[in-house]
């Protein structure tokens, strides 16, 4: 199970890295601000599974907090109709969900 789990949070944070790339093209200095520290925070993660195999409540947590964070973002793409650029909102819902059913996976791993 932990080597799914870094295998998927891998992933994750590599589709972050490219977060920042789409914050610099739009030159959204707050955003940038925190796609940095969520860069950080999930490539500390990844690091924290790469050395140790039992991280006690930490997984859950982060995983935890980050699925609830984006289905806070997805509430809320929803409720005010938000789009980004010339993106068709289904754009927004698609890439949104990738991580939700990636952190639910986690957190699905993290019971066994």
């Amino acid at each position: 199970a932990g080597l799914i789990q870094f295998i998927l949070l891998t992933i994750l944070s590599l589709g972050l890295v490219a977060a920042i790339f789409d914050r610099l093209t739009d030159r959204e200095i707050i955003a940038m601000g925190f796609v940095i520290l969520n860069n950080l925070g999930h490539w500390g993660m990844v690091l924290a599974l790469l050395a140790s195999a039992d991280l006690g409540n930490a997984v859950w947590l982060f995983a935890g907090l980050m699925l609830l964070g984006d289905l806070v973002k997805l509430w809320f793409v929803k409720s005010t109709n938000f789009t980004v650029r010339d993106f068709p909102q289904r754009t927004l819902y698609i890439l949104t969900g990738v991580y939700v059913v990636g952190y639910l996976l986690i957190l699905l791993l993290e019971l066994f």
